[in-house]
């Protein structure tokens, strides 16, 4: 054969393959052991930024563990073990709070996995709900005994935490943050380059009473057939302008029936106009697909007002270790 000839076509060889080798579809599942057994670490920290000046800088750690309990099939039984997040929220001034109450340091998940797609079912939501239900009662009978001035402040912090666990799609909606990503992997087929688009409703990062469309944008990098490793990253867009609309309107109508004048009326209408809301969640899940477990999980949330008099920024960090 010519060497021109013989070069061309190997180059044109190695071409095909390449293009071969990057159209390769990955599809992931659950293959779990009975028994397995997996920690959990996790370590949040939060920032938040006034005119460019860090005015709040919080890190807290978490501890947990996975248990895989059952083969039933069609799904797995997992059990999931987690740091009792009420407890957690009054330690800041009460640090005796885990030792007094250490009955309540754990809350234990119940949930059902699907071998096939991943998706995950609260068992024992009503067993979830009594154990939070008795832990706030804990708590509040704990903290009129050692500090009964801080009682209402232990009152308003848990508010939220309670209504989380009102019913069972609260809870899960609550909880998903411990396992949504542990079982983001599962159930999607993946093609390097390829990006996978869904759109559903969110919780609103601007009023927890309110959701908005989000649209969840995931792609696979880093594969590495030695190590049979890869990673799972996930965008996260939230739809403001509906929210953004019924803020300014409601801001215009307090204005209306104030006794502002025209030229103050004007003035907040401009400033409402111009304030800009964004909001970015940036999530790359390590995860080994020979173990079928991810390893570890960086999630990036930032939020962002920004107004005529100055900008707000909160950055949330959140780093997940699973070995």
């Amino acid at each position: 054969m010519n060497k021109q000839i013989y070069i061309v076509s190997l180059f044109f060889i190695l071409i095909v393959s390449n293009a071969i080798g990057q159209t390769k579809e990955y599809y992931f599942s659950p293959k779990w052991i009975v028994g397995e057994k997996k920690t959990i670490s996790i370590v949040q920290s939060e920032k938040e930024y006034k005119a460019g000046k860090l005015v709040e800088d919080t890190t807290t750690y978490m501890e947990g563990e996975m248990v895989v309990l059952k083969d039933n099939g069609d799904n797995y039984t997992l059990k999931v073990l987690y740091d009792n997040v009420a407890l957690k929220s009054v330690q800041s001034f009460y640090t005796a709070t885990n030792e007094e109450l250490k009955v309540y340091k754990k809350l234990a998940l119940i949930y059902k996995i699907n071998k096939k797609d991943g998706k995950s079912e609260l068992l024992n939501w009503k067993e979830v709900q009594s154990f939070m239900n008795e832990s706030f009662s804990q708590i509040n009978s704990l903290m009129k005994k050692k500090n009964p001035d801080l009682v209402p402040l232990t009152k308003m912090m848990l508010l939220p935490i309670q209504e989380s666990f009102k019913s069972k799609e609260n809870i899960e909606a609550y909880m998903y943050k411990e396992i949504g990503d542990i079982v983001f992997p599962y159930g999607t087929k993946y093609k390097i380059a390829d990006t996978i688009r869904m759109t559903e409703s969110s919780a609103n990062p601007f009023n927890a009473a309110d959701t908005v469309s989000q649209t969840t944008i995931s792609y696979l990098s880093n594969v590495n057939e030695t190590l049979q490793t890869c990673d799972i990253n996930k965008v996260i867009r939230l739809d403001l302008e509906k929210f953004k609309a019924m803020l300014t309107s409601m801001i215009l109508q307090m204005s209306n029936s104030s006794k502002a004048t025209d030229e103050q009326k004007k003035q907040i209408k401009e400033d409402v106009k111009n304030v800009k809301m964004e909001s970015t969640n940036l999530t790359v899940i390590h995860f080994n697909y020979k173990s079928t477990w991810v390893t570890d999980i960086k999630s990036t949330v930032t939020i962002i007002v920004n107004d005529s008099k100055k900008t707000t920024e909160k950055r949330n960090v959140r780093t997940v270790v699973v070995k």
